[in-house]
């Protein structure tokens, strides 16, 4: 599982072939390698932010309203900042290593430096985006503009390499695992599998609110991407 969400994260950042000079960074673009450029950009800010928030946080007691107003500025300058400056283009390989090194250091890592301030952060930028993308839903349906969601089950076993396919091709692999994962465990995944809920849960009679109401999450976020995803694909073979 570990590999397959590895592959996914080095796959959404990666830039084939890398911009060396501005021709290849205008290849880049044409080719939609800009868009990884720009995730890359951000999820690397968003690391090295928590780090900083992590360590100016710990032992201080902040205001809820006070955390929650500097959890919204610092999503929108990080996002503003590596979405207008993509300076990160590297390939696959190297993404691969670096989220391999990342893996090695984030579980080990204390919670409360890394793991905690990120999770909280993006915690955010999450639930902003289920929402919105509720609201997208409902309101495309009530307009009227709602497109088919017939979509295959899958399209193959893998996608080749270098391929500049979205996400909704449906590729089995490595999406099967992840849909295992974060489809059929997903709420107990969270609980004792990653480094922050197992951690932090205050008592053992927690664990199944936390579980099942990661679970009710999580089936929330797989109906809208499964919704997302057949828009996508009907808009890509509408274009072809």
């Amino acid at each position: 599982m570990v590999a397959a969400f590895a592959s996914i994260v080095a796959s959404t950042f990666a830039v084939a072939p890398v911009p060396t000079d501005d021709a290849a960074k205008a290849v880049a673009v044409e080719t939609g390698n800009l868009a990884n450029m720009r995730t890359a950009m951000i999820s690397v800010l968003f690391i090295v932010v928590a780090v900083i928030y992590g360590v100016i946080t710990r032992g201080r007691k902040i205001p809820a309203a006070a955390n929650i107003v500097s959890a919204l500025a610092i999503i929108v300058v990080v996002v503003a900042l590596g979405y207008n400056l993509p300076v990160i283009a590297l390939d696959n390989t190297t993404w691969m290593i670096l989220v391999g090194l990342y893996i090695l250091v984030a579980s080990v890592a204390p919670v409360w430096i890394l793991l905690q301030p990120r999770d909280y952060l993006s915690s955010y930028l999450l639930y902003g985006m289920i929402a919105l993308a509720l609201v997208g839903i409902i309101g495309a349906g009530v307009m009227g503009n709602a497109a088919s969601l017939d979509i295959p089950a899958f399209t193959g076993f893998s996608a080749a390499a270098g391929t500049s396919k979205v996400a909704a091709s449906g590729f089995l692999f490595p999406a099967l695992f992840i849909t295992i994962a974060c489809g059929a465990i997903s709420g107990f995944h969270s609980l004792v599998a990653s480094g922050t809920s197992s951690k932090q849960i205050n008592s053992e009679k927690d664990a199944k609110v936390i579980g099942y109401g990661a679970m009710i999450v999580e089936c929330i976020l797989a109906i809208l991407s499964l919704i997302a995803a057949a828009t996508v694909w009907n808009l890509v073979q509408g274009g072809e």
